[in-house]
């Protein structure tokens, strides 16, 4: 393609016809020039398909950060409920020396802690993306966090 362009190149600048040289070259500058913008729209299409995966996957990450951390706390509240049925039957002075030993030790020794996964949101923030439920999701993840900490 390139030897067919410089052959008629070299024919117009032969034969002294300088206003049909100077179509041609202005011809060949905007194919050049249309080229140019096609191949930037289509690296920007690249660049928004990179991004919106991006995003779906740190949404994904979000979501499964909050499974796991339902599941964290559903475990935790089973454990308090357990000790509470404890500390009731010592309230009511009806407690084995089996329930003391097997319960109340362990609450008193130890209590589960609750950490938050907060990757996914963290990453979202990163983004710096103005959207609706970005800012929706950071502020219930905050949320969330300052009430299981209370």
């Amino acid at each position: 393609m390139i030897k067919f362009f410089r052959k008629i190149r070299y024919k117009l600048m032969e034969s002294g016809k300088k206003g049909k040289y100077l179509k041609y070259a202005i011809g060949e500058i905007f194919l050049v020039v249309i080229g140019i913008l096609i191949a930037l729209q289509i690296n920007n299409w690249n660049e928004e398909r990179k991004d919106r995966n991006k995003l779906l996957n740190i949404y994904k990450h979000i979501y499964s950060d909050i499974e796991n951390d339902i599941k964290e706390l559903e475990a935790n509240l089973n454990f308090f409920n357990e000790k509470k049925s404890i500390f009731e039957k010592v309230v009511q002075d009806s407690i084995t020396p089996e329930l003391l030993d097997q319960g109340l030790s362990g609450l008193i020794s130890s209590t589960p802690k609750t950490l938050l996964n907060k990757k996914g949101v963290s990453q979202l923030g990163e983004l710096q993306e103005n959207d609706t439920l970005t800012f929706t999701s950071t502020i219930y993840m905050s949320s969330w966090t300052q009430g299981c900490y209370r």
